[in-house]
């Protein structure tokens, strides 16, 4: 494809891919699913079980590592009430998991909230770092657009919630700050809107 035509094909290209999630969450995913989770029925070759627990970032080679800013803004995690680690169901579970299984969701987590600006940029580099130490790649992320057609805040003083755009700013500004102590590449995609331009 493109870098085919860019470079005459001098390079072969390899992808692997696999559905991001935060960076809290990417972080523990080396350590296999938990054997409770299995116990519920849950096919164990699904991909949302194995993209959170049994990730394949750290198992094969790599040059280019290529993660997403947006997970981390808007993904909501459970945290297991006993052994503290993290769960994303399924993105339908409301409406496939049967009552048992809701049940046992209520039962044994507790909603984690959205990660704050803060708690991004500790995990993040710990991520980083990660993955400088064990495949010695390269970091690209893609920012997250901080335009939002529907946000209509003008005054900002005393909400409870940062609105999905202010969200966006502070977690670009933290991943900024990422990459100047780290070294790792942005692609920006406000810039790349920008000049592809929008309906």
């Amino acid at each position: 494809g493109f870098l085919d035509r860019k470079h005459e094909g001098r390079f072969d290209l390899q992808i692997c891919h696999e559905t991001g999630g935060r960076a809290d969450l990417i972080l523990q995913a080396h350590d296999g699913i938990p054997p409770e989770i299995l116990e519920q029925g849950f096919d164990r070759n699904c991909g949302w079980l194995l993209d959170q627990f049994e990730s394949r970032l750290f198992k094969q080679p790599a040059d280019v590592v290529v993660l997403a800013l947006q997970p981390c803004i808007t993904d909501l995690l459970w945290r297991h009430k006993e052994k503290g680690y993290f769960f994303q169901p399924d993105p339908d579970w409301e409406k496939n998991w049967s009552l048992t299984q809701k049940q046992w969701l209520k039962d044994s987590f507790l909603p984690a909230g959205l990660l704050r600006a803060g708690e991004f940029e500790a995990c993040f580099q710990s991520l980083v770092r990660m993955i400088k130490e064990h495949l010695d790649a390269r970091v690209l992320v893609f920012n997250c657009s901080s335009f939002d057609p529907e946000d209509q805040t003008f005054r900002y003083g005393g909400m409870a919630n940062d609105p999905r755009a202010v969200r966006a700013h502070k977690f670009n500004l933290a991943l900024m700050e990422i990459s100047a102590l780290e070294g790792i590449s942005i692609i920006d995609i406000d810039r790349i809107v920008g000049e592809l331009g929008t309906d």
